[in-house]
């Protein structure tokens, strides 16, 4: 690890427990913007291995068809990654929530999946509305997205469960 990478992994954990990095007892806006970036390198890191890159002539071109398969493909990666026994299935959503939507039955909850994947790195903005009033966030680094296929608002979850374990689960309140 480099000593400018472990400075910054230095500050990000005093700055998560609390303890005072510099002797006035402030932190600056550079030494946080250096570890934020430190720890989103290190979460690109993990799954860049397994992702398939999008051609330099695509990239941030996300309503090229081709653009969107290879981000469906990294998407079901990560999944599958994380939950090699369950049967996953990506789709896209055109319009102004566009994002990937990826879908199950049965397995595992919206949350473990969320844990076990790092989902958010597809995600260039992040639509926040509330009370009716469109509001975008924009993602503070999208180098993961760009090349790897992201989009828009990232991935949606989605959960469905089949009759049969919706009757075992009846059953079990019941007894």
């Amino acid at each position: 690890m480099s000593e400018e990478r472990f400075n910054c992994e230095q500050t990000r954990l005093q700055l998560r427990d609390g303890a005072p990095t510099m002797p006035t007892d402030r932190i600056t806006v550079k030494d946080k913007a250096a570890a934020d970036r430190a720890i989103y390198n290190a979460r690109c890191e993990k799954w860049a291995g397994l992702m398939e890159e999008v051609s330099a002539e695509m990239k941030g071109q996300e309503y090229l068809p081709e653009y969107r398969r290879i981000g469906k493909r990294n998407v079901l990666k990560m999944a599958k990654t994380a939950f090699p026994e369950v049967r996953f299935s990506v789709s896209y959503v055109c319009g102004w929530m566009k994002g990937y939507c990826l879908k199950w039955k049965n397995g595992p909850t919206v949350e473990e999946v969320k844990e076990a994947g790092d989902f958010e790195l597809f995600a260039s903005w992040w639509d926040t509305t509330e009370m009716g009033y469109a509001d975008i966030k924009q993602a503070q680094f999208t180098d993961f997205s760009d090349k790897f296929g992201g989009v828009g608002n990232g991935v949606k979850f989605k959960r469905v469960e089949c009759e049969k374990d919706l009757n075992s689960n009846l059953s079990e309140r019941h007894e």
